[in-house]
């Protein structure tokens, strides 16, 4: 098993799941902006 591909596939997972969070965050935000 090479760890540095295991370690590479954990950066890509963090990296989506920090991306969809921050845009979960924008997308309300946009929301309730528009809704005002």
């Amino acid at each position: 098993m090479d760890y540095s591909i295991i370690i590479y596939f954990i950066a890509i997972f963090i990296q989506i799941t920090v991306t969809f969070e921050y845009n979960d965050d924008y997308d309300v935000e946009q929301q309730v902006a528009s809704q005002s």
